[in-house]
């Protein structure tokens, strides 16, 4: 067993249900491997996908205004991130709209762009610094793209995130949920490690889709950049089991996978959990979006419905029979 699998482990699940009961947090599979962590969840429509933030993901123009910077080099990459909040902080600002955290600091900073790029390659910020985090988390949540990875600490969100996922690209193959140990990111390592990784919080009071999916981010930390090098885009699992493997013994990533032929069937078991696109997205487009979600539910009745009732059938089959047996008896007081 390589390094690397022995800190990721996998379970492949078969069925939606099946995969409802594996992601519990009372009585899944993390309960049964009495895991005593502090667990953050990730859902993603495939398997395939690693966890790296969409900024990283993009090819060709890095900058929102599309200007031309050469080649994808790590300083065009951070560039570019910090440019694109810079002109989203503006138009906010301009517009009248909130930006959470708003300082005189944070406006120094994204008043010359250019300049905090230059004291980030000399060596003397890192990005992103922690006055710019609640705005990348404003800016993430609206579609923006950044070096953020979004996760929560609802297993069942990042599930609806999954099924969604896989239901949207219509591909073949498995959609994952990932679970992270973010105990693994003590203070006392990030001391030791400059801050590899930074978990970021933002107010969930000023971000209204950031309360309602429980959600936080894992951000990569960019010190000093060597100016021509290539940009090359690092999985997170990679970057902190290479960089934190020496400091613990136990797993600290878990994928756990279903065939995307289920992703259906698994929105209708998390609608009946209460989790679907008016819950993740409050508002009243995500009701809208809910109810056009319905239509793609199994129908009642249906083959896979009826798997589902068959097996509580079986799981509750004394309770069941003693509640007849009770019901048989009865007899109305006169």
């Amino acid at each position: 067993m390589t390094a690397r699998k022995r800190f990721r482990l996998e379970y492949h699940e078969r069925t939606a249900l099946g995969f409802v009961q594996l992601l519990s947090p009372v009585s899944g599979i993390l309960a049964a491997a009495e895991v005593d962590a502090d667990l953050i969840y990730r859902g993603h429509g495939s398997n395939r996908y690693g966890l790296i933030p969409n900024a990283h993901r993009r090819s060709g123009f890095l900058f929102l205004d599309r200007r031309f910077r050469g080649r994808r080099t790590v300083e065009n990459q951070l560039a570019s991130e910090v440019v694109n909040l810079a002109e989203f902080f503006k138009l906010a600002n301009a517009r009248g709209l909130k930006i959470p955290e708003d300082s005189q600091a944070l406006r120094r900073m994204l008043a010359s762009p250019e300049e905090f790029v230059g004291r980030v390659v000399e060596g003397k910020e890192v990005w992103p610094p922690e006055r710019a985090f609640s705005a990348l988390a404003l800016a993430q949540h609206y579609g923006m793209l950044t070096r953020l990875l979004d996760w929560t600490y609802r297993p069942y969100v990042a599930a609806y995130f999954a099924a969604n996922g896989a239901l949207s690209s219509r591909s073949a193959g498995r959609l994952s949920v990932w679970a992270f140990n973010r105990e693994v990111l003590n203070r006392e390592m990030y001391d030791r490690l400059d801050r590899i990784i930074q978990v970021v919080t933002a107010p969930a009071s000023d971000i209204p889709n950031l309360s309602a999916q429980h959600g936080l981010f894992l951000a990569a930390i960019q010190g000093k950049p060597t100016r021509i090098e290539p940009f090359r885009a690092q999985p997170l699992d990679r970057i902190i089991i290479d960089r934190l493997g020496f400091f613990t013994s136990g797993p600290m990533f878990y994928q756990f996978t279903l065939p995307t032929s289920q992703a259906s069937e698994l929105l209708r078991h998390l609608h009946d959990l209460g989790v679907d696109a008016s819950s993740v997205f409050p508002g009243y487009q995500g009701v809208v979006n809910a109810l056009e979600e319905r239509a793609l539910h199994p129908r009642y009745g249906s083959s896979a419905a009826t798997r589902a009732c068959r097996h509580a059938k079986r799981r509750y089959a004394p309770a069941l029979k003693r509640w007849r047996r009770q019901e048989a008896t009865w007899k109305p007081e006169e």
